[in-house]
């Protein structure tokens, strides 16, 4: 079915228009403006590992 997919227009991951023209992209989705695209990315960023408490981490190393 991968042909179709030519038949269609794509549509933006964030705010569903149809992308008239060059999409933007970022990790395989597209958008259709650069603000739509920053909007995701701020919205889907990975969050890292957070501090340990500050109890946690006295336990752990000032015994």
């Amino acid at each position: 079915m991968a042909f179709l997919r030519g038949l269609f227009s794509r549509r933006c991951a964030n705010c569903g228009r149809k992308i008239e023209g060059t999409p933007y992209k970022w990790r395989g989705k597209y958008f259709c403006s650069e603000k739509c695209k920053k909007e995701y990315r701020r919205k889907h960023r990975r969050k890292g590992r957070g501090e340990l408490p500050k109890d946690t981490f006295q336990a752990i190393y000032w015994k």
